[in-house]
């Protein structure tokens, strides 16, 4: 086999975890995206340790982060998957 196909052949076995771990990393990033812009303090008394935690802005990018990386795996992975 030559070592293009050799290539090939490696890059159709990541085919499917790289479709698995892009759309959950999508979904996580879309849903942790979510819960931050729908947090509301718990009001007087209450803890406001997820509202110290969601607001952080570099949490914030790490969802977008998740979300594009998600978008680049799913995309290589479907690209990866030959003509089957």
């Amino acid at each position: 086999m030559s070592v293009e196909g050799e290539q090939r052949a490696r890059g159709r076995r990541w085919a499917v975890p790289s479709l698995v771990l892009g759309i959950v990393l999508v979904v996580a990033g879309v849903a942790f995206h979510g819960v931050a812009a729908a947090h509301r303090p718990s009001g007087p008394g209450g803890s406001d340790t997820w509202e110290t935690v969601l607001d952080h802005a570099a949490l914030g990018w790490a969802a977008y982060g998740a979300v594009a990386a998600g978008v680049f795996l799913t995309v290589r992975g479907w690209n990866s998957r030959g003509g089957r």
